[in-house]
This record gives structure tokens, sequence and C-alpha cells, in this order.
């Protein structure tokens, strides 16, 4: 009998557990969902408050009652004036998504920790100086925004981001990465323009996922190995990085179709032809002189800005070989010999 009563027991909790797993949503699906815009009328719903937007409403705090709301699983909160992540935020057991962008926000609790089922945090126009190793616990998250904030380094434990697919720590203060950002194995996407980096860690080559890297406005000075052994790369951004030249190798990256590289001193972009892939070249303010006959390779291409490249003077017949080009963007060039399906196009590439 008391086999049988254990057996129940332990059934209906497993069944319990089972219905609290398949209560949780995607985001899709709470955006479905009636958003509260209140406090008060959240409270007056619990069993139905998944989802609260307090954003813009200039709040220094929020009331402790929001600890009450068990179910809630979405919250918006940008936009106001906080200074922390309020602990009654880090008692709710279904959180899966917070934002909280552009507060005044400057530190992350250790206890962060306890939002075990966290998939996005988005803490973006914040002042937040440092990572805490409490945060990389969070073995389910798969969006982490910290752009426009002030961290100078990241803790090795970051690895424990397993789950992570995008990271956004752009306009930082980081000059380095640690190593272990190599083992963030599921990352598609990475955003570390506007830092000061000087080299990336050759462990990034195990980013085998990674679809897009933008990596602008640091002084890197050159598109090294690491980044042309990323062979799933679909988008590259290096702008003002201070290149020179662009290596042979990227070539490599068999998949990628749109390139930005404008603001550096590039002479020529003639490792670029080879690579079919390409739709989009960005190559605005650089050193270039001339565009070489192995541009007619490029079939896949479609845009193509050489924007203030003053010594451009002729632009080569195999344009007209490029069946998909449509929009070439020249102004600040003396560049002659435009096909004329193209004369009508030099302002036409926003990037």
């Amino acid at each position: 009998m008391k086999t049988k009563l254990l057996i129940v027991a332990i059934m209906t909790l497993l069944a319990g557990t089972s219905l609290a797993q398949s209560a949780l949503l995607t985001e899709n699906q709470l955006r479905q969902q009636k958003a509260y815009t209140t406090v008060d009328d959240a409270l007056a719903n619990k069993s139905d408050a998944k989802v609260l937007d307090l954003s813009g409403q200039g709040l220094t705090t929020i009331p402790t009652e929001v600890s009450q709301l068990k179910e809630l699983q979405l919250i918006y909160l940008q936009g106001n004036q906080l200074t922390t992540i309020p602990a009654q935020l880090l008692a709710l057991p279904s959180l899966q998504y917070l934002y909280m962008d552009n507060n005044q926000i400057v530190a992350i609790p250790d206890n962060i920790k306890n939002l075990g089922k966290l998939k996005v945090l988005s803490l973006g126009g914040n002042k937040i100086r440092l990572v805490p190793e409490t945060l990389t616990t969070l073995s389910e998250l798969k969006t982490l925004n910290l752009a426009a904030n002030q961290i100078t380094s990241l803790p090795a434990s970051i690895k424990g981001l397993t789950s992570l697919t995008e990271l956004d720590l752009s306009v930082n203060m980081l000059k380095e990465l640690p190593k272990e950002i190599g083992s963030l194995k599921n990352i598609q996407i990475l955003q570390l323009a506007d830092n000061k980096l000087s080299t990336i860690p050759k462990e990034m080559r195990n980013l085998n996922k990674i679809i897009i890297l933008k990596l602008d406005n640091n002084p890197l000075g050159t598109i090294d190995e690491t980044i042309t052994s990323l062979y799933e790369l679909d988008i590259l951004t290096m702008s003002q990085c201070g290149i020179s030249t662009i290596p042979a190798s990227i070539a490599n990256l068999k998949k990628i179709r749109h390139i930005d590289l404008h603001g550096n001193q590039i002479k020529t972009m003639n490792p670029l032809y080879s690579m079919a892939s390409l739709e989009t070249v960005n190559m605005d303010g650089n050193q270039l002189s001339y565009i070489d006959n192995g541009i007619g390779e490029m079939k896949s291409l479609k845009m193509l800005n050489i924007r203030n490249n003053k010594q451009i003077k002729e632009i080569r017949e195999q344009l007209n070989e490029l069946d998909n080009l449509t929009e070439l963007a020249r102004s600040g060039t003396s560049a002659e010999m435009i096909p004329a399906r193209l004369e009508a196009t030099q302002e036409g590439i926003a990037y």
C-alpha cells in the first residue's frame, strides 16, 4: 500500500512539473497575450498576468507586490530611471524575458542567478561596469544584450553561457576578450563594435555557427585568420578598423553575402573577386585607385559602394557582366565608363 502511495505521489509530482513546464510560452506567443501596463491591474489578474509592460513610465522603483505575480514570463521596463534590477523581479520563478534597456542601472546583482529560466536579458544603454560571474550560470540564456554600457572586461566564466545564440557587447570599453569566449559554440550573432579591441583570441575560430560578426571601430589593423576561419559567416562588418589589406584567406568565407569595410586604408579589393556569394560590398572611404578586371567574377553582386575613393578614375567594362548589380555608389570618385543601366544609381546604397 505504501509503495502504491509513493508511486502516486511521484507521478503527481512529475505531472505537476510537466504542467508547469508546458505553461512556459515562447516570446512570440507572449506577445499575443494581454500586456498589463500597471502593477495594480496585473495583481487583480494574477493567474492571467504573463506580460507586464512598464516601459517609458519614468519609474525609479517598482512596487514590492510585483513579487506576487508568479506567472510573469515577459517584462518590459525600458526607458525608466531604475538604478538596479529590483529584488522583487529576481523572485519570479517563470520569468523568461527581461528588457531593461535605457535605465540608469550601475550593477547586475549576484542574485540574477535566481532567474534560472531566463532566455533573454537586455540591459543595453545603462551604466554597468562589471559582468558578475553569477550571470554566467544562466545556462538557458539565449540572448544577452549589454551594449552601450561601461564594461571593461569579461569573466572567464562566460563559457558557462552554453545556450547563448546572440551576444551584444558593442559600445563598451573592452580592450581584450577572454579566450573562453571560444566556448560559446551556439553563438550565431556577435556584436563587438565600438570597443578598444586590438586583437581577438584565436579560440574564436571555434564559433562555427556564427553568421553575423560586427567589429567596427576597433583598432584591429587586420582581418586575421581567426576571422577567415568562421566558415558560416553571412555578414562581416569591420569599418574603421585601420585595415590596409584584405588577406587572400578571406576567400575561405564561401557563404558570406555582405561585407562592410568602409573607412579603412585598403588599396585593392582584388581578394574579394573570387567570392561568388557576395551580394553587397561597402568600400566607401578607402584608398582604392582602380577596379580590376576580376570584378566580373562577382556574379552575385547586387550593390557596390566605392564612394570617396578619390583615386578611382575608371570602372571596367566588366561591370556589364554583373547582371545582378543594380546599385553602384560612386560619388567622390572620378570614375568613368559606367554601364548605362547603373548611371542613375550612384547614390543608391544605404549602409
